[in-house]
């Protein structure tokens, strides 16, 4: 008959494969998040509400920021790889990451495209236009 001896909580079954230690079961959801996040990012990679969204549509991905000289004059610089929100939280500059890296729950979308004039000031516009290629 296989001995067995408790083991600070934990039960051993000598000679029997019978081991019981009270771990944890890992959370494979919580593994993915873990491993796919990078470094210098603000939240958890993949958290984002829209799955097809990466850092490189956030506006919160690129920044700039002031940077001090030694000779006491200041400059711009840029950090296009870096998340803003790391640097106002935390005031240190992120770890640069990759551009194409799933979107944290903070994803807030860049308003980079520039959209036609419109309004009351804009049929105006086009209205001078107009009348100038009559007259001329």
């Amino acid at each position: 008959m296989a001995s067995s001896r408790e083991c600070g909580g934990a039960f051993l079954t000598l000679g029997a494969i019978k081991m019981n230690y009270y771990l944890t079961n890992p959370n494979p959801e919580f593994s993915r998040l873990v491993a796919q996040t990078r470094r210098g990012m603000f939240f958890w990679s993949g958290t984002c509400t829209d799955p097809d969204a990466t850092c490189a549509g956030c506006r919160h991905f690129g920044y700039e920021g002031v940077a001090r000289k030694r000779n006491g004059t200041s400059g711009t610089r840029k950090y296009p790889k870096s998340c803003a929100l790391v640097h106002q939280y935390t005031g240190k500059h992120g770890t640069p990451f990759d551009p194409q890296t799933p979107a944290c729950k903070y994803f807030e979308k860049t308003n980079e495209t520039i959209s036609a004039p419109s309004g009351a000031g804009a049929e105006d516009a086009r209205n001078s236009a107009d009348g100038e290629q009559d007259n001329g």
